[in-house]
């Protein structure tokens, strides 16, 4: 680092070690593969405990949880479904960003996209799911793209 310059740098040099400071208080980064549900309801925790899930957000509006793997997410959103009627849930797959608890990336945005055109008391999902569940029981019906990710309603 060169400074140039008369003055005080007492500042300076204070702003920059706060920086340091923060920084390294700061968790580094990382990347997973999780599958997430959004949804328009609050889960209960049960439900939550019961499939392993991470409540990542909820308020009044949406539910967001993260899942180590896509079979137990399905199988969540299926109990969600059986136990509020009319609920909306949208579920997709991919490499999230992990930061200090928080995690975010296109994944969420697209769970929430899906959640968002999921019709009343139905489970949309992207083909990365369908993808990923493609040796269980499911049964999936087309349905339209978002973001060129193929739609799927379970049925």
């Amino acid at each position: 680092m060169i400074i140039c310059g008369g003055g005080d740098t007492a500042p300076l040099l204070k702003a920059v070690h706060d920086y340091i400071e923060r920084v390294s208080r700061t968790e580094p980064a990382r990347f997973v593969l999780l599958t997430l549900l959004a949804t328009n309801a609050a889960v209960p925790d049960p439900v939550l405990q019961r499939y392993r899930g991470r409540l990542i957000e909820r308020s009044d509006e949406v539910s967001v949880v993260a899942f180590d793997g896509p079979t137990r997410a399905l199988h969540c959103a299926q109990a969600i479904q059986g136990q509020l009627p009319g609920v909306k849930i949208g579920l997709h797959a991919g490499e999230c960003m992990v930061q200090n608890g928080d995690i975010s990336g296109a994944v969420v945005r697209i769970a929430l996209q899906l959640m968002a055109k999921a019709a009343s008391d139905s489970i949309m999902v992207s083909n990365m799911v369908k993808d990923l569940v493609a040796s269980t029981n499911f049964d999936f019906e087309a349905g339209d793209t978002i973001q060129s990710w193929q739609t799927f309603t379970i049925v």
